[in-house]
């Protein structure tokens, strides 16, 4: 098994990066694991959430799939498949520490873009949350980085141009274990 995570702060274009991913693949069944609703894709990778939505990604997963998410990943621990999630219900601390933990191989990317550039994809999207919110995702994921740091690798994603980049990096970890 393979475990691919993805984090960022909100409007880093973790989504994004996922949607153009399910672009180089064939049409996806849906799967339902407890709370978990995600995409499989055959032959063997599982993508938690679902994109069918104007805003898609984990926002589709409950606050509460974590146990879940853990539970479907020790099932399935022994099996050729790859894992990919993005987003703030998975990308934490207990998580990351589980799936080490379990002795899976894994690759995790922290998107990094200037703080203009989110700023004005936040604008962009009409996005609602309050500096207060978005302060405590940036404190999160800064000591996420600072406890794995040797486990999560940084992408920069300021432009197209990066989005394409990482878009290619993270398929290749892909056709290397499909």
């Amino acid at each position: 098994m393979l475990i691919i995570g993805i984090g960022g702060l909100p409007a880093s274009g973790k989504s994004t990066l996922v949607k153009e991913l399910r672009k180089k693949l064939n049409k996806p069944k849906i799967f339902k694991y407890g709370m978990i609703k995600g995409e499989h894709y055959e032959p063997n990778l599982y993508i938690l959430g679902t994109y069918n939505r104007k805003f898609g990604g984990t926002d589709t997963l409950s606050m509460a799939v974590q146990p879940h998410a853990e539970r479907f990943i020790e099932t399935m621990k022994d099996k050729h498949m790859i894992v990919l999630f993005e987003g703030d219900r998975l990308f934490n601390s207990k998580f990351i520490q589980k799936i080490i933990d379990l002795g899976i191989d894994y690759k995790f990317y922290m998107l990094i873009a200037d703080p203009e550039i989110i700023e004005q994809r936040h604008i962009d999207r009409n996005d609602t949350q309050s500096e207060q919110w978005l302060q405590g995702r940036k404190t999160k994921l800064k000591t996420i980085y600072e406890k794995f740091v040797t486990q999560i690798k940084l992408l920069h994603n300021k432009n197209k141009e990066h989005l394409l980049k990482n878009v290619n990096m993270i398929w290749q970890d892909l056709k290397n274990t499909i």
